[in-house]
């Protein structure tokens, strides 16, 4: 060092020599040099005088980073000190904004709502290339930055694309108005909805006729049991017996707690027996004629039969398994609210759309099935990760479906992309690797026992297949679908 020669110790077990050896091209090699030389965070401080022998050995040591980058990465400031303490030096998150085409996917991914909290959170926190994060250091910067993004992105370009798509749905609906048709019908399904609409407009004055040549009795229990004070009265019952079962606890508060629920259901249940005695009475066979009183006679048959059950079967599991079924019948009772004007309009508005969203729903299906298709084709054989694991995975059609439906509704669809983005290099640091995707080949019989042998038929680590040695394909199929 006196002699100002240049002192490097540590070339013999460099990252350089040991992977990349000494077969090393030239014109690479002073391309390097020239680039460390001029490099805006490598050396900049060491080679402040370009002659020292710290200098020379910094840039020795970026140089053959660059010429062995498939196994070697260059690191310095606090990246150097917690590689060099036995830490590893990592993306926090797996969203970054290291090059363009990675930020536009990003910003893609978080006008979706998805993780942009996270993002948000994380430049906040930035201070430095290769520096550790501090706690809110850019606050003021970043967040006001995500938060009118996040408006200008979501809330306004979401909003203005949704009106573009009802105006010309309302365009479309007028040029088919002058035809006699209707948008998103086919003419069974409209001639399906007129007829309901026709039936809705039918109106029964009486259930029963000629009631003065009916017993007074009788004729007593139709004004009885056809009055709104009764209707009251069994929608209370319903409400609260609707109560009783949200009262449902495990484990159970104290020892009495399902005695009394039990109690209370049978006290119900007399409670609807009655109507139905009171009901039958009056309207004999004309009960029958209504809808709405053959759903509440299987709910109370269905009632009366798990209680029977119960009883008669305390200690046989098939009979329990049984009582708990029909006793499921007995949350159907809140559908006799629908019987009131106003839920009732709310239901057969609801009925009414059916087949419109019917038919939106064989789109979406399609979409589904075609994607799901070729997400078996891409990423079947896929390395697991934290995200695409047994929960949601390509490894068949079934699970590809579930792992899509489950993307429709948002539910962390990006943080799956991510775990398909994966790089065998990535999964080298961290300490891990993955099956080069030529070589993972099940169709031949030699090939498919290699891997059972090695159990990855049943646990598959394939890379991702790239695109001229780039793996586009994960953020190419989740940008489209989502889309």
């Amino acid at each position: 060092a006196k002699t100002g020669a240049l002192s490097y110790p540590a070339a013999a077990v460099s990252c350089a020599k040991t992977f990349c050896g000494s077969d090393i091209d030239e014109d690479k090699a002073e391309s390097c040099e020239s680039n460390c030389k001029k490099h805006p965070y490598f050396c900049t401080e060491t080679c402040k005088d370009e002659d020292s022998p710290k200098c020379k050995s910094c840039i020795q040591e970026c140089k053959e980073a660059c010429v062995c980058g498939d196994h070697c990465e260059p690191l310095v400031k606090d990246a150097g000190l917690c590689v060099e303490q036995g830490g590893g030096w990592a993306l926090a998150i797996p969203q970054h904004f290291n090059n363009i085409w990675m930020s536009l996917l990003v910003l893609f991914e978080i006008s979706s709502t998805e993780a942009w909290v996270d993002v948000m959170y994380q430049a906040c926190d930035s201070t430095g290339q290769y520096e550790e994060p501090q706690r809110d250091n850019k606050q003021w910067l970043f967040a006001p930055f995500f938060l009118v993004y996040m408006f200008m992105s979501f809330m306004f370009l979401l909003n203005l694309s949704v009106g573009v798509i009802v105006d010309n749905f309302m365009e479309l609906k007028e040029e088919l108005k002058d035809d006699g048709a209707e948008v998103m019908l086919t003419p069974v399904q409209q001639r399906w909805i007129n007829s309901r609409r026709s039936l809705m407009h039918k109106t029964t004055l009486f259930r029963l006729t000629n009631l003065h040549l009916l017993p007074k009795p009788r004729r007593t229990m139709y004004k009885l049991v056809e009055s709104n004070v009764f209707d009251w009265v069994m929608t209370a019952a319903i409400v609260l017996n609707t109560i009783v079962m949200a009262m449902k606890i495990f484990p159970t508060p104290f020892d009495w707690w399902d005695d009394m629920l039990w109690g209370l259901d049978i006290g119900f249940t007399v409670i609807f027996l009655v109507e139905f005695l009171l009901k039958i009475y009056a309207l004999r066979s004309t009960y029958w004629a209504d809808n709405w009183n053959r759903f509440d006679f299987l709910c109370l048959a269905t009632a009366i039969l798990g209680i029977i059950l119960s009883v008669a079967t305390p200690n046989f599991a098939i009979g329990q398994t049984v009582t708990q079924i029909f006793r499921i019948f007995r949350v159907a009772r809140l559908f006799r609210l629908l019987r009131s004007k106003r839920l009732n309009k709310i239901f057969m508005a609801l009925v009414l759309s059916l087949p419109k969203l019917g038919n939106v729903l064989g789109i979406l299906l399609l979409l589904l099935t075609l994607y799901s298709i070729l997400g078996v084709s891409l990423f079947a054989s896929a390395h697991s990760a934290e995200f695409l694991d047994h929960h949601g995975n390509f490894r068949h059609f079934g699970w590809a479906f579930i792992t899509l439906f489950r993307s429709v509704t948002g539910e962390a669809w990006n943080s799956i992309m991510h775990d398909l983005l994966t790089t065998s290099e990535d999964w080298f640091r961290m300490g891990d690797w993955c099956t080069p995707d030529g070589l993972f080949d099940t169709f031949t019989e030699e090939s498919y026992n290699i891997l059972n042998s090695k159990c990855l038929i049943e646990r598959p680590n394939a890379c991702v297949q790239t695109i001229f040695g780039r793996n586009w394909f994960p953020a190419i199929y989740f940008v489209s679908y989502i889309l």
